[in-house]
């Protein structure tokens, strides 16, 4: 992929600083005048569209005004691996994502959110629910895997709890047959170990390698909620 560098790009900083400013008047102003609403721009090393923006920043009626607009809502934020200093914009068509070396460009230019997971993570329940009704997708893969995996990876209770309340399986299993309590096991994470367990994770699965969650848990906490419930506390137990 080509990234164009625009000369004149006066409509999309201007665009891009109001999407971020949180000014509908003006976002309002200057859509007619963009030849796509979903051209992404590039700040530090993230590549990503207004939506993107909107959405990480719990805008919820700037997020309502992209989508009235046709903001593609499932449009993966990237990592580049370069980095533009602040006042460079890059400006990249939408249509450069459509060609057919398409594999080339994620293998260059790795997906790591898309604006679902954006809101998600900041814990912006109300622009998430938005996102989700206008049919975003809660599977979209990313560098580091499904969203509801990652949430688990980063110990992000809030960014988890709107994945499972949106519908999604509490005993999905990753490529390596783990389910999300293996993985809280692994992680020794208490906190994500109780969410999964009172969202009801079957702690009988086993991964590939033939293994519960509880084999994993590495501390007597995580260990006693797998094998006592997630409401299990202080008692004279001591890790098996």
């Amino acid at each position: 992929m080509t990234i164009k560098f625009f000369k004149n790009v006066d409509e999309y900083q201007l665009f891009f600083s109001a999407v971020e400013n949180n000014n509908l008047h003006v976002v309002e102003q200057v859509i007619p005048y963009l030849s796509s609403i979903n051209r992404y721009h590039q700040k530090g090393e993230i590549l990503c569209t207004a939506l993107a923006v909107a959405a990480g920043n719990g805008y919820l009626e700037m997020t309502r005004l992209l989508l009235a607009n046709k903001a593609n809502f499932d449009a993966p934020v990237l990592q580049c691996l370069f980095s533009f200093p602040e006042g460079n914009p890059v400006i990249v068509s939408e249509d450069e994502f459509k060609e057919p070396k398409e594999g080339e460009l994620l293998f260059r230019y790795p997906v790591i959110s898309n604006p679902l997971m954006m809101a998600a993570e900041k814990g912006q329940k109300e622009t998430f629910e938005l996102l989700k009704e206008a049919g975003a997708n809660l599977h979209q893969l990313t560098l580091n895997g499904r969203p509801i995996f990652v949430s688990v990876e980063k110990g992000n209770l809030a960014m988890l709890s709107l994945y499972l309340e949106a519908g999604i399986d509490v005993n999905e299993k990753n490529e390596e047959g783990d389910t999300l309590l293996h993985r809280a096991a692994k992680l020794s994470d208490p906190v994500i170990t109780q969410r999964l367990l009172r969202a009801g994770a079957n702690t009988d699965i086993l991964n590939l390698a033939g293994q519960k969650p509880v084999h994993y848990a590495k501390t007597e906490e995580v260990k006693n909620f797998i094998l006592y419930g997630p409401d299990y506390w202080k008692c004279p137990c001591v890790l098996l």
